[in-house]
């Protein structure tokens, strides 16, 4: 008897975002969702987001300690504090605008400065919970295609690349399996 073992890819590709405003706008302190928030973020028609899936939401620290400690402090950034655990499970919770069966990601993103805000540094790391009621969170691959070298220009700049896109607390998009 041979057992058959099938993988499956998930590739979510982020066309649109909603701004939910600041933080605790669509949470509570203890991370419980408003899920009428969520759903109202979902329908503005404003935004342009209109009956698109929620896939996943975003978190950003800045890390304004002196460099010495930059490395260590943005590596501790980029671990979900108890409430984003609690957000996160929510959300994966709340069947509002969801991609049936599809699981809610976090972007978390640090944001350092060097001395005198001369240079700034991101880093970045995308997770997900791959059990429902676990505490722990697993990375998954990120790649970022909104921005392409320009490698003709004197000044080494930077051009848009279609269809890429920018990130806010609650990104908005298609999933689509390959």
């Amino acid at each position: 008897h041979e057992e058959s073992v099938t993988q499956q890819h998930l590739q979510t590709v982020l066309l649109r975002h909603a701004v939910t405003g600041s933080r605790l706008s669509f949470y509570d302190t203890d991370g419980k969702i408003d899920s009428d928030k969520v759903q109202s973020m979902r329908l503005a028609s404003d935004a342009g987001i209109e009956g698109m899936p929620v896939v996943g939401w975003f978190v950003a620290r800045c890390d304004s300690s002196d460099s010495s400690s930059t490395t260590i402090n943005s590596r501790h950034n980029l671990e979900p504090s108890l409430r984003d655990a609690a957000v996160h499970r929510g959300l994966n919770e709340d069947k509002a605008g969801r991609n049936d069966g599809q699981p809610i990601v976090l972007l978390m993103m640090s944001i350092s400065l060097g001395d005198g805000a001369s240079t700034q540094s991101v880093q970045y790391r995308c997770l997900r919970q791959p059990e429902k009621d676990s505490r722990h969170f697993t990375s998954l691959p990120l790649r970022i295609r909104n921005l392409t070298h320009d490698s003709l220009s004197e000044y080494k700049s930077f051009t848009p690349v279609p269809g890429g896109g920018s990130i806010s607390p609650l990104s908005l998009g298609t999933c689509q399996e390959s």
